[in-house]
């Protein structure tokens, strides 16, 4: 192997043989990436050439002039005469849902001679091999439709084309990228206020809360939990707003009164102190 100072890399076998067929990848890296390309190599064997393996030129001219020797079919000027299969796909890649951004592949197996050039399109557009896309076939000689991170404008439906001499065969597979929101922690818009109600009336505190994931909402009396089927307190939540309802107030209903709003991007809480007082204006301090 030889490389030189303009990045010209080449691989040279001097004397072939047949174990030496095969797929034959050439990776570069350097700190900023990674790329490849692949190749495959096909050795033909020859027989053993001795003295009875020439043909006398009276022989060779009636050879060519017999109904055998004038076909052409796939034989070329040097006599040597090769079969053209047309491709077929081995294994077909399946549909796939993908999150934006994760890396997803296409892999097939398909045999014929020559050996098939493969095309992919999406929706009827070719996919080139660019930075975000490789097309690629490894020593097993297994074809890869390489997606390195996955966006939204990578669904579609995809066709692979493989083509020789003999003919084509095709086959086609789904891509669903799933859009990535992104996460935002709870925030509530405005915070709650302090409040004085009299005895017996009714009192509404409401809370705004924003964030991605929609937050689940909860409320808690001096630290404790509200239930939500509570027969004196009842809540009321619609998406990031709730709105914690005390009907008849009483004394016992004054104390500290937070708003709790909890999702996987983070947590938030709005806290008040609802103060009642009595009908001779005096206001009572209670232990819940």
């Amino acid at each position: 192997m030889k490389v030189t100072r303009d990045g010209y890399a080449s691989l040279r076998i001097r004397v072939a043989f047949p174990e030496d067929a095969g797929h034959y990848t050439c990776c570069a890296t350097n700190l900023v990436g990674r790329d490849a390309c692949s190749a495959q190599l096909l050795v033909e064997e020859v027989g053993i050439i001795d003295d009875t393996s020439y043909v006398a030129p009276d022989t060779l001219r009636k050879m060519m002039r017999s109904p055998t020797g004038s076909r052409r079919g796939s034989r070329d000027f040097g006599g040597v005469s090769e079969k053209h299969f047309r491709p077929k796909f081995r294994k077909i890649p399946v549909d796939r849902d993908a999150q934006e951004g994760q890396m997803t592949r296409f892999d097939c197996v398909v045999s014929g001679r020559p050996i098939p050039e493969l095309l992919w399109f999406r929706d009827g557009i070719q996919v080139h091999d660019d930075q975000l896309h490789k097309i690629v076939v490894n020593e097993d000689g297994i074809h890869s439709l390489i997606i390195h991170a996955v966006q939204p404008y990578d669904t579609g439906h995809y066709t692979c084309i493989a083509r020789n001499k003999a003919g084509e065969d095709t086959c086609q597979v789904n891509l669903n990228v799933q859009r990535r929101n992104t996460m935002c922690a709870p925030r509530f818009v405005q915070r709650l206020k302090n409040t004085t109600v009299r005895e017996h009336e009714t009192v509404q505190l409401e809370a705004d809360c924003e964030g991605v994931p929609v937050p689940m909402i909860s409320w808690q009396k001096d630290n404790r939990m509200i239930p939500v089927n509570d027969d004196h307190y009842r809540i009321e939540t619609n998406e990031g707003r709730s709105t914690l309802y005390i009907n008849d107030a009483s004394p016992s209903d004054s104390a500290w009164y937070q708003c709790t709003a909890a999702s996987r991007a983070g947590t938030a809480s709005n806290r008040m102190r609802l103060i009642v007082q009595g009908k001779d204006g005096v206001m009572y301090t209670y232990v819940w």
